[in-house]
């Protein structure tokens, strides 16, 4: 089952690096080689990404760059029996777009981590 109303998806069958993207995007590439998807995403007009909040890598600049608005999250990982892995993430949500922008504050005002709190780029005059 599938928990993401998308009206398609991505699989590694497809390659979403080598498949066009079209209208809003989720991206929640593999942590191991975020660099290329993240690239890909902020050439994206449109779209969430979801990935680690690790400071020593190299698409870190290119995420917060290209993002419109940023959020960190907290987030425990399941196992598929239900119960919770011992693992604890902190995450950065960010969004291009305005309606993402808008689901990202949603998000925000959820997570028992960020508590409401996100940022946004300021327009530039």
């Amino acid at each position: 089952m599938r928990t993401c109303p998308a009206r398609a998806y991505l699989t590694p069958v497809e390659d979403g690096l080598m498949s066009a993207w079209r209208g809003t995007v989720w991206c929640n590439p593999p942590y191991s080689q975020a660099a290329r998807w993240v690239d890909r995403w902020a050439d994206h007009p449109e779209g969430l990404a979801l990935l680690p909040a690790m400071r020593e890598v190299k698409w870190l600049g290119t995420l917060m760059g290209s993002a419109d608005a940023t959020a960190l999250l907290s987030m425990d990982f399941g196992r598929p029996d239900g119960s919770l892995a011992r693992i604890r993430w902190l995450l950065i949500l960010a969004a291009r777009g305005e309606a993402c922008v808008s689901a990202l504050a949603r998000v925000a005002a959820a997570d028992k981590y960020a508590r409401g709190a996100y940022h946004v780029r300021p327009v530039a005059s």
